[in-house]
C-alpha cells in the first residue's frame, strides 16, 4: 500500500509540472473550436522541449526517495 501510493504521489506531481506549461501555451493561443483545440493540443505537445522531458525524468530518483523520507505525507522537492 504504502509503495503504491507513494508512486502515485510522485507520478501525479510528475505529471502536473509537465502538463502546466503545455497548457498554458495552448490558452494562449485561444483556441475557437473543438476542432481547433485538439489541432492546438496536438501542436503543442509536439512542441514540447526534449530538454524539459529530460530535466523532469531525471528529478523522479529525487522525488521518490523524499515521498519516502515523508512517508507519502508532505514533502517539498
Amino acid at each position: 500500500m504504502y509503495v503504491r501510493k507513494t508512486l502515485k504521489t510522485v507520478v501525479k506531481n510528475y505529471l502536473q509540472e509537465f502538463t502546466e506549461e503545455w497548457v498554458l501555451k495552448v490558452m494562449a493561443r485561444q483556441p475557437k473550436s473543438v476542432t481547433d483545440c485538439i489541432l492546438v493540443l496536438q501542436e503543442e505537445w509536439a512542441n514540447i522541449p526534449h530538454e524539459l522531458i529530460r530535466k523532469l525524468y531525471q528529478t523522479i530518483p529525487r522525488r521518490i526517495a523524499a515521498v519516502r523520507k515523508a512517508k507519502g505525507g508532505h514533502r517539498k522537492y
